[in-house]
């Protein structure tokens, strides 16, 4: 008899036949915890649960699982990649529940078995948007909302907000991009629906919409948007129109559109159809007097694709701002309800608009520090010399480290404040985010600027990555480019067998991007998906930009510039657009030691785009350049080896 009954006994204790409790039991939290976050009750505990997979390639590859029936508390993320579900599977799941920045998950994973597939999921819980923002209970739950206008369009994390009326929720991109749908946003614009799980990340909710069905847009989802135009006095410059992905469904054979300018600003001298969608058409430019204007394409082949509607060419008249107000848009027999306007600059010198890091200008998470617990480390800030009440944290996990000011200097030549910032002799090693604030400027955070480490190791590896080309291999003219990410799964991948070497910190040398004018045009966002994949290394990394991300490519628009400008804004040192005249050349070059290693980096490129000649030429390692380079090899000490790090010399 008790033989019999061993087998069953030992059986009993393998995880997958001890009992199971419901994902709704996972999920639940009856304690608020750090900042709100509200860990679950069984947090660091092994569990075995079972639920329908209603959600699949979450951040390259994890998945998430619901309670059948469905309701509060019913879904979890499972964050392991071997196992690939379809929606749809009933899996039972064994595993430790984990807390990762306020997001529950069950992670690792040590076993699992699929039960069922082609399983119904569960009906999406119809919520109100203000619950989504604001209540716990619905993360990882497959929800909907309904009725929706829109408050805020895609910031440069790709996440925009919509209301029902009861308040502003987050809808991030995580699943799939934008893009994906053919739709460029615009404030106000109506959508009928969105159906998405609800995650929690960098403190806030969001819907995630899966695929692009998930989101109903009301009427056709059209729209019509003027970029965003810099140019100089008696210079002229391209204001793209663009209207997203056109599909062939469309059926947009023709339009009319009616549009203003500010006739002392600026002058409209004439269209532009090469690599547009009206390419071998004849749109007609029809003056209505006082700034006013009339376009027209008459009636023809249907217009399809991801390219700019048609171009227009300006030039400056006067130092000013004003606005392309778009008054009215048909694009085949559909009368457009969302038209968004194009700033225009006319300026005496080219200089960058907005910028994401206003303060901090090293260390940044592309130019890290590395410093040993209870040493001090260098930074640099933009701001007034008349700044004062200077502070500074790590910030990791919820959690802050207050750092010492040690000291803060004005350096007049070059216009920027030099801070020495002590750690703590005790606390966390890791990598963390750099809080800076003072009394001129709202306080700035950069990711993943510094790393403590207890000390140098002896020996260690340095990894170096290149040629990423963010996120994908294809250009903007090619078929799906807009919807590939591939690169993105490529580097994920590398930062995974990164992650087992744990190398030292890992050089970047440059193309980081495919395109690097593809931020704000089309929304493609290129530079914010690059930024955030970076922020998921395993190490520091030092980058410098190469051809494909600052050399503007003449044949992808908007160029002027842009693809150098936007670099400024998402890896820092927008001050570049216009130097302090004590400032070295206009380009991101810097240099760091570790141990006995004196490292450069450098940036390369060519000026596909022809901007600004007289400071950038045509190639890169100009005299200016290279007279830095002299200076700063100098400052190395006899003992330490140099390194040398850049994308390629064109200049041969």
């Amino acid at each position: 008899m008790k033989r019999r009954c061993l087998p069953w006994l030992v059986l009993a204790l393998s995880p997958l036949t001890a009992l199971a409790i419901s994902v709704a039991e996972v999920q639940y939290s009856s304690n608020p915890g750090p900042a709100g976050t509200w860990p679950s009750d069984l947090e660091g505990q092994t569990i075995t649960t079972s639920g329908v997979v209603t959600a699949t390639d979450y951040i390259s590859g994890r998945f998430f699982i619901e309670d059948p029936g469905g309701g509060p508390w019913s879904g979890v993320l499972v964050w392991d990649t071997a196992i690939q579900p379809n929606l749809g599977d009933l899996l039972q799941i064994s595993g430790t529940v984990f807390e990762y920045n306020g997001h529950t998950e069950i992670s690792p994973v040590t076993a699992h078995v699929l039960q069922a597939s082609n399983q119904p999921l569960p009906a999406p819980v119809l919520l109100q948007s203000q619950q989504v923002a604001t209540e716990e209970q619905w993360e990882g739950v497959l929800v909907r909302l309904q009725n929706l206008s829109v408050t805020s369009v895609q910031n440069n994390f790709g996440e925009w907000q919509v209301s029902d009326g009861s308040g502003s929720c987050q809808v991030d991109d995580v699943f799939f991009p934008l893009s994906q749908t053919g739709v460029t946003l615009q404030a106000g614009m109506s959508v009928a629906s969105i159906t998405g799980i609800v995650d929690y990340q960098y403190g806030a909710h969001a819907i995630n919409p899966r695929i692009p069905a998930d989101i109903a847009f009301s009427g056709s989802g059209l729209a019509l948007i003027a970029g965003s135009t810099d140019m100089l006095i008696g210079e002229s410059a391209t204001c793209w129109l663009s209207c997203g992905t056109l599909q062939a469904a469309d059926a947009v054979n023709g339009y009319t559109i009616t549009l203003s300018l500010p006739p002392a600003l600026v002058s409209l001298n004439s269209l532009v159809t090469a690599g547009t969608l009206s390419a071998n058409r004849l749109p007609q430019l029809l003056p209505q007097g006082g700034g006013s204007y009339r376009i027209q394409l008459a009636s023809g082949a249907v217009l399809s694709g991801s390219t700019p509607l048609l171009g227009l060419s300006l030039q400056g008249l006067s130092l000013g701002e004003g606005v392309l107000d778009l008054q009215s848009a048909i694009l085949g027999a559909d009368t457009l309800q969302a038209l968004g306007d194009g700033p225009l600059h006319v300026l005496p010198t080219a200089e960058a608009i907005g910028d994401t890091l206003t303060l901090i200008m090293k260390p940044l998470l592309n130019i890290p520090a590395i410093v040993i617990q209870g040493d001090s480390f260098d930074a640099w800030a933009d701001a007034p010399q008349v700044s004062s009440g200077w502070s500074a944290a790590l910030l990791r996990d919820g959690l802050r480290e207050n750092l010492g000011v040690v000291s803060a200097s004005y350096d007049p030549a070059e216009e920027w404040w030099h801070l020495v910032l002590s750690t703590p002799p005790t606390g966390w090693h890791g990598l963390a985010d750099l809080e800076l604030a003072c009394d001129t400027r709202p306080t700035d955070v950069s990711w993943n600027a510094v790393q403590v480490v207890p000390a140098l190791p002896g020996s260690y590896w340095i990894a170096q990555v290149t040629d990423t080309h963010l996120p994908t291999h294809r250009y903007y003219t090619e078929q799906g480019a807009l919807q590939d990410s591939s690169s993105m799964q490529d580097l994920r991948a590398v930062f995974e067998d990164l992650a087992v070497i744990n190398p030292a910190f890992i050089l970047h040398t440059g193309d980081l991007v495919n395109e690097g004018e593809l931020e704000d045009f089309l929304q493609a966002r290129y530079y914010t998906k690059a930024q955030r994949l970076l922020a998921e290394a395993p190490a520091p990394v030092y980058l410098v930009g190469g051809n494909h991300d600052t050399g503007g490519w003449d044949a992808t628009p908007p160029s002027d510039g842009t693809a150098r400008r936007d670099w400024w804004r998402f890896f820092g040192w927008p001050r570049l657009a216009n130097p302090p005249a004590g400032a070295p050349a206009r380009t991101q070059d810097y240099s760091f030691s570790y141990g006995d290693l004196f490292l450069v980096g450098m940036e390369a490129w060519v000026n596909y785009d022809n901007w600004l000649p007289a400071i950038y030429g045509n190639t890169s390692f100009r005299a200016a350049q290279m007279s830095w380079l002299q200076q700063t090899l100098a400052q190395a000490t006899p003992q330490q080896h140099k390194l040398l790090f850049y994308h390629m010399d064109f200049s041969n």
